[in-house]
């Protein structure tokens, strides 16, 4: 039996969720810390129930923890909401961006003041402009107030990531920022690449420990370009973003997805047009966040000069199969004209999921005096 308020001024967990924009796990997280216990508990079947003017107080926990604020701290603020406490906050994340672009300045410093002779190869240079030609497009699902993917764009490696959990925006970025500096510091090899994902997966599980928020993780998938006598593509992936490489008017999947639906499918259990109507298809198998070790799949290819190459989440990927994702690189001269195309026949699919491309243009070939 329901106690403490009647039950017709009472929202259900389903309804309260709906209002304040919370999960019904994470509402049950929530009320474990004390933070935000349900108004009554029906005795017979545990089951949960809000009053409507708990909803602001809702809302305050999720704004706090999508700025990355610990629960701890919000249970402070909750008890004493004070602007001066919000302004260390926002002092403290800026002190903290600063120190990290300072530090992996010093990286960079001290990769190059270091420089043996001769240079060898992995040390930081300054290297002429790569002639690749690279463009990216990034928005959210139809309905979402924050876009959880992130996209990076660097010098010869490129990658997306989508971010999982309440706070997966922050757990996206951070896996593309480590793993660039990573990337970096590490010698720009393939064997890098793979040491920079696992940087990125610790990265993210240390931020969800931190913020005591099993929920957080992300997908990374990134590809380093090598050029040269024998051009080559290094992949890496955790979860189900992908990677294609756009030749001939074919795309080529260069990743597999981390999911329990893929796995049926390559197991000869569902097809490719089942798999993507199963419900189960967004349970994924891998993820950088859940675990503070995760081993990323590493795939070398090569290329031929002119070929392109497409990063993107599932949010496009999910809707689109691989011959419409050629025939939209193919109809597409520029690389912002193709993120563009395939960004607008997601969103033609419905777009409920947010949706990230990268498209790389490799050179073609010189031809011959």
């Amino acid at each position: 039996m329901v106690h403490a308020r009647a039950v017709d001024e009472l929202l259900t967990i389903g309804e309260f969720s709906q209002a304040c924009g919370l999960s019904a796990k994470v509402l049950r997280t929530y009320a474990a810390d004390g933070l935000l216990p349900p108004a009554a508990v029906d005795r017979g079947s545990g089951y949960r129930y809000y009053t409507p003017d708990q909803v602001p107080r809702a809302r305050t926990i999720a704004l706090l923890r999508r700025a990355g604020t610990p629960l701890r701290d919000i249970a402070r603020f909750l008890a004493r909401p004070t602007a001066e406490l919000l302004d260390q906050w926002e002092r403290d994340l800026d002190a903290e961006a600063t120190t990290r672009r300072l530090a992996l300045a010093d990286v960079r410093r001290s990769f190059r003041d270091h420089e043996p002779p001769g240079q060898p190869s992995g040390w930081l240079a300054d290297q002429p402009a790569s002639p690749l030609s690279a463009a990216s497009a990034s928005e959210a699902g139809i309905g979402r107030a924050v876009n959880q993917d992130a996209v990076l764009l660097g010098d010869g490696v490129f990658a997306v990531a989508d971010g999982l959990g309440e706070r997966g925006e922050i757990a996206s970025m951070l896996a593309v920022e480590v793993f660039q500096a990573s990337f970096a510091a590490g010698g720009r090899t393939g064997d890098s690449a793979a040491a920079a994902c696992r940087a990125a997966g610790r990265a993210v599980w240390r931020r969800a420990q931190d913020a005591a928020d099993p929920t957080m993780g992300s997908t990374l998938t990134a590809v380093w370009v090598s050029q040269g006598d024998e051009p080559s593509l290094t992949v890496i992936g955790v979860g189900d973003s992908r990677a294609y490489l756009i030749a001939g008017g074919a795309a080529r999947r260069l990743t597999r997805d981390d999911t329990l639906v893929a796995g049926l499918v390559r197991a000869g259990v569902l097809s490719e047009q089942e798999a993507r109507a199963d419900p189960r298809r967004s349970l994924l198998t891998r993820a950088l966040g859940p675990a503070p070790d995760v081993e990323p799949s590493l795939t070398r290819v090569r290329y031929e000069p002119g070929d392109r190459v497409l990063l993107c989440t599932d949010g496009l990927s999910a809707g689109l199969g691989d011959q419409e994702i050629a025939a939209a690189l193919a109809q597409a001269h520029q690389g912002s004209e193709a993120v563009a195309a395939l960004l607008r026949l997601a969103r033609d699919r419905g777009g409920q999921d947010d949706a990230s491309a990268v498209v790389v243009d490799t050179p073609a070939r010189s031809a011959a005096p």
